[in-house]
């Protein structure tokens, strides 16, 4: 099988407490040692992530708004999302396998690591691992108008729930969207 989850890869964590957080392989072990018999690695990603700067922001809002907050942990290979995306951070003399073992020397490696994403995200490169992954608004159809339905379960053929129509302005627009989206979410007639 090929290798593709290698060092300097950018994943998305999946489980746990930093599920939906991005982050940047380390160190791998495809054959998995005597404590955790499987595929995993090691990661640092972003625990929380800048926020967006404007152009009238002072120097010292600047500062606060670029900061980054990093974590370190081991993950198995089946809890991360791999991306065609690449860090070009060296953090292996940083992250290491005694750093998870002892608190203090734990939070100088984050220390550490935090120092690192934050030069990389001031350099203006590898914007798309700095932001935050967008979240899908649900049961809006073009912007406009959406039906929201209870239950999405078929019985004997029917779908169950009453549709409930959002509040909008333009009544002219309803009758597009019901010609063209009957049900939004389930996409049946």
């Amino acid at each position: 099988m090929v290798k593709f989850l290698k060092g300097n890869k950018a994943v998305i964590v999946l489980q746990g407490r930093y599920a939906g957080k991005k982050a940047v392989i380390v160190r791998t072990f495809d054959e998995g040692t005597r404590e955790r018999p499987y595929g995993h690695c090691m990661v640092a990603g972003i625990k929380k992530y800048p926020s967006k700067v404007i152009r009238k922001d002072s120097a010292k809002k600047t500062a606060k708004k670029s900061r980054v907050k990093a974590f370190v942990k081991l993950v198995n290979y089946q809890h991360l999302m791999p991306t065609r995306y690449t860090l070009d951070v060296d953090l292996k003399d940083v992250v290491t396998l005694d750093v998870l073992h002892s608190k203090d020397k734990k939070l100088t490696a984050l220390k550490e690591t935090k120092n690192r994403f934050e030069e990389r995200f001031k350099t203006g490169k590898n914007r798309w691992f700095f932001t935050k992954l967008r979240k899908e608004k649900r049961g809006n159809a073009g912007g406009t108008y959406g039906w929201i339905f209870a239950q999405h379960r078929r019985k004997e053929g029917k779908a169950r729930g009453k549709p409930r129509r959002l509040w909008k302005k333009d009544e002219s627009a309803l009758v597009h969207v019901e010609e063209s989206f009957p049900c939004c979410l389930c996409m049946h007639a």
